[in-house]
């Protein structure tokens, strides 16, 4: 995934967790009406409690890599984290965004390039890190 998109699919994290945790608990309601010792029962519980881990196992994938993207934008400067903030997570228009940072809409296209450029440097500095 680039860079521009981990940063719109960052805010909807929250939304996707929550579905997951939905869909597991949906899955686990389910396995709750197979509670017999028949071989059937038996098998049909195996692939509920299957297809929830599978569920929990994306959440906790999507959680590392927001953590990640959180770190990275944790080491970004002040106005550069405020910038992508705005723009790419909170989904303001530039406009607004050159106007709460009292720039002018060509400067604020000219820092957000190199917020991004700031932002894929620290996240590429931190996968090395992590090897």
């Amino acid at each position: 995934m680039n860079t521009i998109k981990i940063l719109e699919w960052y805010n909807r994290t929250d939304i996707i967790l929550s579905n997951n945790n939905d869909r597991i608990l949906e899955w686990k309601k389910l396995a709750m009406l197979f509670l017999t010792d028949s071989e059937s029962d038996k098998n049909n519980r195996e692939t509920c409690i299957t297809e929830a881990r599978k569920i929990k196992a994306e959440s906790d994938e999507f959680l590392k890599e927001k953590d990640e993207v959180t770190v990275a934008l944790n080491l970004l400067s002040p106005l550069h984290k405020q910038i992508l903030e705005m723009f790419y997570i909170n989904g303001f228009k530039a406009t607004v965004c050159s106007d709460i940072i009292k720039c002018s809409l060509g400067q604020f296209y000219s820092w957000k390039k190199k917020a991004v450029q700031e932002l894929e440097r620290k996240m590429e500095e931190n996968a090395h890190s992590n090897i």
